[in-house]
């Protein structure tokens, strides 16, 4: 999962580089986002542990225009990302694996403990079988299952930033779909 894990970091950071313009400073996005809360300020669960990007993905992760980190719960895998504006640069988890050789089998959205709602599908590819839920959050309350959607409604200003994007990656053991 580790493999599957970095080319989904690297993914996520390459299907957002269309339309970049050279944002990199040499301090890294740091200094970038002075408003940025700090990740124990967003949905991020006290039992996570951070998980350390490698060399590549801090390299993308540089030109992302918010920050991204990465945590686990021993179970499963978090990729948290924060915005402070809209931007065309967010993709679904489900469009980074299918470039990545992944099959995509949408699921229907599943709603958790306390009734929040996330968009579901499994990314197949050979006897690897990941369960994804994806999310995002609004600092107004707000919540989207569906990147277009959240895109255009803080386009037009019917939603208020910054956002935290909440992708959970799970392994399906014994799952054999070929």
């Amino acid at each position: 999962m580790k493999t599957a894990l970095l080319f989904f970091m690297l993914c996520l950071a390459a299907a957002s580089a269309p339309g970049w313009r050279g944002r990199a400073t040499p301090g890294g996005p740091a200094n970038d986002f002075p408003s940025f809360p700090g990740w124990s300020a967003g949905p991020v669960a006290p039992d996570w542990t951070p998980q350390a990007l490698g060399a590549r993905e801090t390299r993308f992760a540089r030109d992302f225009p918010g920050k991204i980190a990465l945590f686990t719960d021993a179970e499963r895998t978090y990729v948290v990302r924060w915005l402070p504006t809209p931007t065309r640069r967010l993709h679904p988890a489900a469009d980074c694996l299918r470039a990545l050789g992944y099959t995509i089998e949408p699921r229907p959205l599943l709603q958790k403990t306390g009734g929040t709602l996330w968009s579901a599908c499994d990314a197949i590819r050979g006897s690897e079988c990941l369960r994804v839920h994806e999310r995002i959050l609004g600092a107004d309350g707000h919540s989207w299952t569906d990147v277009s959607t959240w895109f255009w409604q803080a386009s037009l200003g019917r939603a208020t930033g910054p956002w935290w994007i909440v992708t959970e990656l799970a392994s399906q053991p014994g799952v054999d779909r070929h």
